[in-house]
């Protein structure tokens, strides 16, 4: 199902219904590093971390500029197959590994790989 996600994202724009709602949700949680002293400490470590000096009203005003294009161009450029790891978690059994294979497979078909 992520595979067949990572495809479709490649393939059409997001709706703007979904992508507004990922903007809020996204600046929703920047606004509520203001209440959790943690939260605060850890964004301001990672732009130190990382060399960054965005603020979080910064960020927020960089996610509202970004387009369904921007999601898609992005998509296409870090959906590729030799972009493609997987890890599990306990047995898998031998028909869950031919799931996985074929999806793999379908995914790489989809990317003309």
């Amino acid at each position: 199902q992520l595979l067949q996600l990572a495809v479709e994202l490649k393939e059409r724009p997001i709706k703007e219904e979904d992508l507004n709602k990922a903007k809020r949700r996204a600046i929703w949680s920047l606004e509520q590093l203001s209440d959790e002293p943690q939260a605060m400490n850890a964004w301001y470590g990672e732009q130190t971390l990382f060399h960054k000096a965005w603020s979080p009203s910064k960020r927020a005003a960089a996610l509202l500029q970004i387009s369904a294009d921007d999601i898609m161009s992005i998509a296409q450029r870090v959906f590729k197959v030799h972009n493609l790891h997987l890890t599990t978690v306990g047995m898998v059994s031998k028909s869950t590994a031919r799931q996985i294979e074929k999806s793999i497979i379908r995914f790489g078909r989809v990317n003309g790989c």
